[in-house]
């Protein structure tokens, strides 16, 4: 069995290129190449911290690591 992630809409940055981040914890959520989760300082915004939304889901790429694709849930 697997879990989809799930994080709050009220979580969400935007950034000025149209990709968001996620507050998490005392920065922003990292979900790392390996689908593992991290936390980075408030302000970072590179693929692995900032995701493009698509309807409910935001998606973390990278195109450095092609099989390194991750979604997370937005309610």
């Amino acid at each position: 069995m697997t879990a989809t992630p799930c994080i709050s809409s009220a979580d969400l940055i935007a950034q000025p290129n149209g990709s968001y981040t996620v507050k998490f914890l005392s920065g922003v959520l990292s979900v790392q190449p390996d689908g593992t989760f991290a936390t980075r300082p408030t302000g970072t915004a590179g693929p692995w911290e900032s995701g493009v939304r698509t309807g409910n889901t935001l998606v973390f790429t990278d195109g450095a690591y092609p099989t390194g694709r991750y979604a997370v849930l937005v309610v």
